[in-house]
């Protein structure tokens, strides 16, 4: 798993999903998201892949984080009939990415 650490004051955001509920949001490339409890299906901006739109859709687990590459609309999917999803998002000004550093959940 990759380690982070990160200024929490800046742009550190906490949310959190009931089963089934889904959130879309714009974030900007290098945005890092954390599930702190539950799971939740992450799907990325869009991309171009040949001719068509493709979002890659990837499951995410209590513990696991995603760092987004491109700019563009998120969208966050806590798993139905599961318990409620925590999760952080931290914006690409307050992460620092280090070998060895806290995750994005830990105080400091």
């Amino acid at each position: 798993m990759q380690q982070t650490s990160f200024d929490p004051a800046s742009t550190y955001r906490p949310v959190r999903l009931r089963a089934g509920e889904s959130l879309h949001i714009p974030v900007r490339a290098g945005t890092a998201v954390q599930v702190l409890a539950g799971s939740v299906r992450l799907a990325g901006p869009a991309r171009w892949l040949a001719d068509t739109v493709y979002r890659a859709p990837q499951q995410l687990g209590e513990g696991q984080w995603h760092l987004v590459e491109d700019g563009g609309w998120l969208e966050l999917e806590a798993a139905p009939g599961a318990a409620p999803a925590h999760l952080v998002l931290a914006g690409p000004a307050s992460a620092q990415f280090s070998p060895g550093a806290r995750t994005l959940g830990e105080p400091y």
